[in-house]
């Protein structure tokens, strides 16, 4: 028998998430308009359980009670595509403490965007794997560019440590590009499964300084520090 989530709990998830993916390399807005009906809604978001609803399934922890699988501490809020994603294999390529991960750094964000008014704007930087070597990529989406922009990139384990495990320095995002850098594989290998972690410091064309946390939080700084 499936510990299901109620409706209840599925819509506290989705607003603990801000309708948004809990994936930090996704984040992707989940509910919006239906352009054939203005009085209806498209949604894509899935309350999905990180520890199975049920025997065999993804990362079921047999140790827990059937109050606790289907409890809102067993959930995370993720897009259509994510919420399939992690389940491939059995779970095995995303165990529950990435998953838990994930779901904190996601909430923070969130609550400290809706308590400070900071919007998600700016320069996004995230790490894809290829052929061998992790790519840092900066994404610009406004129609303004960044200068100096400077990205930092952790692995898994060490991403609430000071200092980086690797340092990139971009310089200038054009509006509307991406710019990517090829990073040796071993400077970011992990113990643990999960994209190595980025934060992006830059300066906006009124000369304020941005830094991208590794939350996906964005805030103005007063002081830069000095890279090569």
């Amino acid at each position: 028998m499936r510990d299901d989530f109620t409706a209840t709990t599925k819509r506290l998830l989705a607003e603990r998430a801000g309708y948004r993916c809990s994936n930090p390399d996704c984040r992707k807005t989940t509910v919006g308009p239906s352009t054939a009906d203005q009085a209806k809604s498209i949604s894509q978001g899935v309350a999905a359980h990180i520890c199975a609803a049920q025997d065999n399934g993804p990362r079921y922890n047999s140790e827990q009670t059937a109050l606790q699988r289907k409890s809102a501490s067993n959930g995370i809020w993720l897009c259509g595509a994510c919420a399939t994603l992690i389940d491939k294999n059995n779970g095995a390529d995303f165990k529950e403490s990435v998953l838990q991960i994930w779901k904190e750094l996601h909430e923070e964000a969130v609550f400290s965007e809706l308590s400070t008014g900071q919007s998600d704007i700016g320069l996004t930087g995230w790490c894809e794997e290829e052929n061998g070597s992790w790519i840092l990529r900066i994404k610009n989406p406004t129609t303004a560019p960044f200068l100096d922009c400077v990205a930092r990139a952790y692995r898994v384990e060490n991403f609430d440590e000071p200092f980086a495990d690797i340092e990139v320095v971009f310089g200038t995002i054009p509006p509307r590009q991406t710019i990517s850098d090829a990073v040796p594989y071993e400077n970011l290998e992990s113990s643990m499964f999960g994209h190595p972690v980025v934060e992006v410091e830059y300066t906006d064309v009124n000369g304020i300084d941005w830094l991208r946390e590794r939350t996906g939080r964005i805030r103005k700084i007063e002081f830069r520090r000095p890279f090569d």
